[in-house]
């Protein structure tokens, strides 16, 4: 599944992009330094939002960083910000995970849904995503 093209527009706008020169991949990767939310779908349940860093988005999947390994075919649901609207949900599945640093890995993901149904229960659990985030952030500035 592709995201179409307004929406990608859209996501990669909100997220501030820097384009990547040299990629050869068949849809083009933008590459950015940003943070989105994302929950784990654990035996169909949605876990609470976590933040990670994104690396690039394509039309086709994202790449980003956390510091927690996940498994190849794990679901994920990316909180995707559009400017003056709500945050979409895309059901996304994992296709790699390499250790980059000690407890840092990075993440490739493919969409397989734009418009996850779920969306509802995910938006319940973005505050506190954010604040755990914020507190994080914080705990480290100090």
């Amino acid at each position: 599944m592709k995201l179409d093209n307004q929406l990608f527009r859209s996501v990669v706008s909100a997220l501030r992009s820097s384009r990547s020169e040299g990629n050869k991949r068949v849809l083009p990767r933008v590459g950015l330094t940003a943070e989105v939310n994302i929950s784990f779908v654990i035996d169909d349940h949605v876990q609470p939002m976590v933040s990670v860093r994104v690396r690039d988005l394509s039309r086709s999947g994202i790449g980003f960083l956390h510091s927690v390994a996940i498994p190849m075919a794990a679901r994920v649901i990316l909180q995707l910000p559009v400017p003056g609207q709500r945050p979409r949900f895309v059901l996304c599945v994992v296709k790699h995970c390499r250790p980059v640093a000690a407890n840092l890995f990075a993440i490739g993901a493919v969409f397989i849904d734009q418009d996850y149904a779920r969306a509802e229960q995910c938006a319940a659990n973005a505050p506190a995503a954010m604040h755990e985030a914020n507190r994080i952030r914080d705990a480290i500035l100090k």
